[in-house]
């Protein structure tokens, strides 16, 4: 199975690679090399034992030096590939501008050709001279182009596929699908670097993939835009706020109200008294409250239109689009890695439960092996914070017995 899914995977990739040469480097996205090149600096970094010779084994920060690593690894080589793709840009532009300038003559001499003929009415000779081609090519840096082009495209596709097949083997192995697993010879030499050191890669090559999401989508979007959208949440709220208090906090409008209610009196008079709460008068504030809410409606809306527009206008200037694309990266990352960490630990602690051990050995054994993943699992800095409960024992603060607790709790006081 896993040889198929290599090959498929390998074909594909070809493909790509033909399609890349074509495409060139500066149009493509390099995701995958940059994904690719930061897990295999973890790998070399977690063979060399550099996490424990820095802050010590199992102390809960070395979990944050292998992510750590990670995202500084994908950094520095997002920033390297982009300064390789603006330096080839750069030189093909002046190579097809001296191209330009070097058949200037010959084009000029074209031209005019092609006016004779046209004078002429030859339109045979008109048609030679006005379909002429000229060089335009980028010359040695145009072939480099495309040869990383090809390159980036294959390895883009590659770390795409392997991550869907990757995980579909690691689902199927975990959830110990032996209608399908049982395809896969288990002493197989491929089998056996799969449970080594492959496996263990891939699982890598998710979590930093996940890191190069954030960090583009971040940037991209930057922080005022997160910001347009805060506020657009906050008049639609307080357009519902002032309606509220239109309606339920003041008798201002309750004539109004009630003359409302008593047109539809002959279909609401059945809910009346059907609760303590629901009243005429209750009905007649709650026909205000809906007439002005939809009257505040038409400004909010208008607002909501205009507002994300003017702010983002702000990002034509290119210093403040950069800072805001910086802070967007790092608000992207920091809420991404603060949700993976906390699901992190407390799957971790699920799969680590007695009783649960055995059904979760596949699964442990996958994410124990990792370089980076295992910082969202095992080596997760939250699984070392502790504090001290009011009869001084200490307690685990993301503990799942915590959440035990604490539903327990909320059941009984329920019952």
């Amino acid at each position: 199975m896993i040889t198929y899914i290599l090959i498929a995977i390998c074909v594909i990739a070809a493909i790509g690679l033909i399609v890349g040469f074509f495409l060139g480097y500066t149009r493509q996205s390099s995701w995958g090399g940059c994904v690719l090149g930061a897990a295999l600096v973890c790998f070399v970094v977690d063979r060399a034992g550099f996490a424990e010779q820095w802050v010590g084994e199992n102390t809960g920060y070395t979990g944050l030096v292998r992510l750590g690593t990670a995202l500084l690894s994908l950094i520095i080589l997002t920033l390297l590939f982009a300064l390789v793709k603006r330096f080839l840009n750069d030189r093909i532009a002046a190579r097809r501008k001296l191209a330009f300038y070097r058949s200037y003559d010959e084009r000029e001499d074209n031209v005019t050709r092609t006016l004779i003929a046209l004078d002429k009415k030859d339109k045979k000779a008109y048609r030679r001279y006005s379909k002429k081609k000229f060089s335009a090519g980028g010359g040695a840096w145009g072939a480099v182009n495309r040869i990383f082009g090809a390159i980036t495209l294959a390895l883009n596709i590659f770390v795409a596929l392997s991550i869907i097949g990757g995980l579909a083997i690691i689902i199927l192995d975990s959830c110990h699908v032996d209608s399908v697993m049982g395809y896969i010879p288990a002493d197989s030499d491929l089998w056996l670097a799969w449970k080594g050191e492959l496996s263990a890669i891939l699982l890598d090559v998710i979590v930093i993939t996940l890191m190069c999401m954030c960090l583009h989508s971040g940037y991209r979007g930057g922080v005022l835009s997160v910001l347009s959208t805060i506020l657009c949440l906050g008049v639609l709220v307080g357009a519902g706020w002032l309606a509220y208090y239109v309606g339920f906090g003041t008798d201002a409008f309750l004539g109004a109200g009630n003359s409302v209610y008593a047109t539809f009196e002959g279909a609401l008079s059945g809910f009346v008294g059907m609760a303590e709460w629901l009243t005429e008068e209750f009905f007649a504030r709650l026909f205000v409250t809906v007439i002005a809410f939809l009257i505040l409606l038409i400004p909010a809306i208008i607002i909501c239109i205009f507002l994300p527009k003017a702010i983002d206008k702000l990002r034509s200037f290119e210093t403040l689009s950069v800072i805001d694309g910086v802070l967007g990266a790092v608000l992207s990352v920091a809420v991404v890695s603060a949700v993976l960490l906390i699901f992190g630990t407390y799957f971790y602690q699920l799969c680590t439960l007695e009783g649960f051990e055995e059904g979760c050995a596949v699964i442990n054994d996958y994410m124990m092996r990792s370089h980076v993943a295992k910082g969202l699992y095992s080596e997760n800095i939250l699984n070392f914070l502790y504090a001290s409960g009011a009869d001084g024992t200490e307690y685990r603060i993301f503990g799942i017995e915590v959440i035990s607790d604490w539903l327990n709790g909320l059941l009984g006081s329920a019952q």
